[in-house]
């Protein structure tokens, strides 16, 4: 079957990929040749596990074809995948992709929508398609992917979500995906293939990291609660989510969530609600609640070095949103040494995996967390990263100078191990 996907980001690479190991014929378009060179030659623009040893499987055995215009990737392929980056009130970007990619898709086509939309794109799309009196088919296929696991989750997806109104577009989607049905039954994991309307599809996406991003607000309003008054929010949380109704996933408290989808989608939801004459108080509330703890950071953490009296450099171990990702959307660590740098504050940082050229002037990215932290009197840990609670604690004793100030935004290391080395650790969340 030829697929092509217009976007080579995280949902439209991993897509990409996947349909390729699932034995179909992809044609990617990525219109920055900046991203489109490094593509061509085998090396991943978005760091995600997996991803580059794929690609260039995919590129060898050439399941898998580049392409810098639609129209070359778009041109008699059974289905297109739209997964181009949008914004809260225009997907004008997207229907002009969908007009040009029209004009060369044969007649009985699909285009199936990745990236995530306001409700009613669907309905634009379709009313756009039919002033062309050519049959090409609409659907939203929403992905539900984690950054830093996006290849992993479109191999094996909780679910596969089709909005359409055609019965042409579900079975040629149900065509795409039969041989990942297939794989997944073998292995005893099969997702379900839920088929709804467009709008049910559109808001599903929006509605699923709305309800993310307000437990995350919730237990991060929670933490704060349990630094004034001696409670371990690891603990709170962890009592808390062994309630059947409520889980344990995303109560981890940290500074504040980030990343391309849920800060973009809270507001999406907002914007759309006031669109049609409602108030989303509940929505808006979680959008504030978070973007006020962002902005609040920067100071309590100038508040907290002047208490302690720390003078000097001040280390910042990770950047990107969330670890295992180079992502710097919306990242809450990103933002925080912007801010410090712009109070003037020296800074080393390190981060395994973010690109350094979005850091401000003056900044400098070291080559380890211990370079970082040398000469440092004060540590911030804002990205959640394994491999730095690995790092030997003796160490970071003899790298930093005095008062040795930690301030562990993600509870990484044990504090009375750090206490133990003679750093002053304090960590968000424990009183």
């Amino acid at each position: 079957m030829k697929i092509a996907v217009i976007g080579a980001g995280y949902v439209g690479l991993s897509t990409a990929l996947n349909m390729a190991e699932l034995g179909h014929e992809v044609h990617c378009c990525e219109v920055s040749e900046e991203r489109l060179a490094l593509l061509t030659a085998g090396r991943s623009p978005i760091g995600e596990p997996g991803i580059q040893e794929a690609l260039q499987r995919a590129l060898q055995e050439g399941s898998l074809q580049l392409h810098g215009d639609i129209r070359s990737a778009a041109h008699e392929s059974e289905l297109l995948f739209i997964a181009v980056t949008t914004v809260e009130q225009y997907n004008a970007p997207l229907l002009a992709v969908a007009q040009v990619a029209i004009e060369v898709l044969p007649a009985g086509a699909v285009i199936a929508i990745k990236s995530t939309v306001p409700p009613g794109t669907c309905a634009l799309l379709q009313k756009q398609i039919r002033k062309t009196d050519k049959p090409v088919y609409v659907a939203f296929c929403p992905e539900f992917l984690r950054q830093g696991h996006a290849l992993e989750e479109c191999r094996r997806p909780s679910r596969i979500v089709v909005g359409t109104e055609d019965e042409v577009a579900r079975e040629v989607l149900h065509k795409a995906y039969a041989p990942l049905l297939e794989r997944n039954r073998s292995a005893g994991c099969e997702p379900p293939m839920i088929f709804c309307r467009p709008s049910s599809a559109e808001l599903s996406k929006l509605t699923s990291n709305l309800l993310l991003a307000a437990r995350i607000s919730i237990i991060n309003e929670v933490a704060d609660l349990c630094g004034r008054t001696g409670g371990d929010i690891d603990e709170v949380a962890g009592i808390a989510g062994m309630d059947a109704r409520i889980g344990s996933d995303y109560l981890r408290a940290g500074p504040g969530f980030g990343g391309s989808c849920l800060p973009k989608d809270g507001r999406m939801l907002s914007v759309a609600s006031a669109e049609v004459g409602l108030q989303s108080i509940a929505i808006d509330a979680v959008v504030h609640s978070n973007e006020d703890r962002i902005e609040r950071l920067p100071s309590q953490l100038q508040q907290l070095r002047a208490e302690v009296g720390a003078t000097g450099a001040v280390a910042v171990w990770g950047l990107s949103f969330k670890a295992d990702t180079d992502d710097l959307r919306h990242s809450t660590a990103l933002s925080t040494v912007t801010r410090l740098a712009e109070a003037g504050l020296s800074l080393q940082v390190y981060d395994a995996l973010a690109r350094h050229e979005l850091l401000p002037a003056g900044v400098r990215r070291e080559k380890d967390p211990l370079s970082a932290a040398r000469g440092a009197s004060m540590l911030l840990v804002l990205t959640d990263s394994q491999a730095l609670a690995a790092v030997d604690v003796q160490a970071l004793h003899e790298a930093m100078v005095a008062p040795r100030l930690i301030y562990d935004a993600v509870r990484l290391f044990d504090g009375a191990v750090m206490h133990a080395a003679g750093l002053d650790y304090r960590a968000l969340g424990r009183g």
